[in-house]
């Protein structure tokens, strides 16, 4: 469970996400797959769904080194656009413009996924 976006400063970090698969005797075997390397250098922020959305994560992040990070909970991002609605505004375009670009990122992986699964299906 999940209701805060997090703020990279410093450090890097990982962000995967839990794959299962069947091999060929039917047995589930699950892996980590990475989607990205988060660097502090960049700026970056995650957990945009949580803070958004408060439920389930849906991906894992890991730390690759000593990580400081802000944490904007729920509870104070409904009070930050409350009581500061110029920055409230701010905030909310820039998570909408993060999440767009990954769903864009989500959308081009999917169809290289369903063109290779044609492919593979002939």
């Amino acid at each position: 469970e999940g209701e805060s976006l997090f703020f990279l400063v410093e450090g890097s970090v990982r962000i995967s996400q839990q794959l299962t698969l069947l091999s060929s005797q039917m047995e589930k075997e699950v892996r980590e797959k990475a989607l990205v390397v988060l660097s502090a250098d960049s700026y970056p922020c995650f957990g945009e769904i949580g803070l958004l959305k408060k439920g389930v994560r849906t991906a894992t992040v890991t730390a690759l080194q000593d990580c400081a990070l802000f944490e904007l909970g729920h509870k104070d991002f409904l009070r930050l656009i409350q009581s500061e609605p110029d920055l409230g505004v701010r905030l909310i375009l820039n998570l909408s413009a993060v999440v767009c670009s990954n769903l864009e990122v989500a959308n081009r992986n999917i169809l290289k996924l369903t063109t290779a699964l044609s492919l593979a299906l002939g």
